[in-house]
């Protein structure tokens, strides 16, 4: 089964691509600049969980200091899939990743933006 699917949610851009067991997830913002993954533990049983900022998101937070942006929160089911999103007072964008029916996923690969491509993707697989 192929299944595409893209969200907007507080200028962060969701696009998902499942294919078989795999599904891709694609991180763009509205600001045009590289996306990173920041390497934060925010995971937790039999979830994985990332969490999101861009160049632009940062240089802000520089200069300006903490953030006191509302959270904003929302969810995504693709087939077995559920995406928990939540974009938090620092405008950075985190993504829980579950199965529905239960079944172990892994982290398979991520790839931070870059000036040449700004998106941050990343794949994610049944076990």
């Amino acid at each position: 089964m192929n299944i595409n699917a893209s969200f907007t949610i507080a200028g962060w851009i969701i696009a998902t691509a499942l294919r078989g067991t795999e599904l891709t997830v694609e991180v763009t913002h509205k600001d045009g600049t590289p996306i990173s993954e920041t390497g934060a533990d925010i995971g937790g049983a039999n979830e994985l969980g990332y969490r999101f900022t861009s160049e632009e998101i940062e240089a802000e937070y520089r200069s300006q200091g903490d953030a006191d942006a509302p959270n904003i929160e929302g969810n995504i089911t693709i087939d077995d899939w559920k995406i928990d999103i939540v974009v938090d007072e620092d405008d950075h964008l985190n993504l829980y990743v579950t199965s529905v029916d239960g079944h172990e996923i892994e982290h398979d690969s991520l790839t931070h933006g870059t000036s040449h491509s700004k998106s941050c993707d990343l794949v994610i697989d049944r076990v």
